[in-house]
């Protein structure tokens, strides 16, 4: 393996560990890095952003987007301030950004999450990881959810031919098929921004 010189490694761990969100955004639209502090923000791991792309996690009009095409046209840094970011659908939240231009029509962008958001929510930093919990119990919904109905619907099959001494097997995966759907069930609870419903209740009772 041909060793990393020091210089770009201690650049590639200060990006990793900036406190800031920051992405790299290729040409088209691919997330091509993303820091820790980024990831925590999307609520989605790099893997994921790099299949779905920033288009994906923002509204069409989203200054992001634009933020990150002025960047490409200018040909250097630019910046813009107090703007309204919505990822993924949820609320919005007030933020400062800049994207740089990069080697190969890359784009650095960065974002500055401003304490306290919009319509009396949190600040920014909470606001930031209770969007990681509902990306994250979302996410499992989706990417787990639909496999696993083609898995119990694969090991049914197999069970209607099967010969008399391997049915429990096929039965086997269906039961632990049904027993991890049941699980990300309960994971999904966390995407469930809906306002809980309060009444009293005797605490002697719980």
């Amino acid at each position: 393996m041909t060793p990393v010189p020091a210089g770009e490694s201690l650049r590639a761990a200060a990006f990793d560990l900036a406190p800031e969100p920051a992405i790299v955004v290729a040409g088209d639209g691919q997330v091509r890095a993303a820091n820790e502090a980024a990831e925590r923000l999307f609520g989605q791991s790099l893997g994921v952003m790099t299949r779905s792309g920033l288009a994906a996690a923002v509204a069409p009009d989203s200054p992001l987007l634009a933020l990150v095409e002025r960047a490409r046209a200018e040909g250097g840094p630019v910046r813009e301030r107090g703007f309204e970011v919505s990822l993924f659908g949820h609320a919005a939240f007030r933020s400062d950004g800049s994207a740089a231009p990069l080697d190969e029509g890359l784009v650095l962008l960065t974002l500055t999450v401003r304490s306290g958001a919009l319509s009396g929510e949190r600040g920014g930093a909470e606001s930031a990881g209770l969007k990681t919990i509902i990306g994250l119990g979302r996410m499992l919904a989706h990417e787990i959810k639909n496999p696993l109905a083609g898995i119990r619907g694969a090991a049914q099959l197999l069970k209607t031919g099967a010969r008399v001494e391997d049915t429990p097997l096929a039965q086997l995966i269906v039961d632990e098929v049904d027993r991890v759907k049941r699980l990300v069930d309960r994971m999904e609870a966390f995407s469930d921004d809906a306002a809980p419903i309060c009444q009293p209740i005797n605490i002697h009772l719980v």
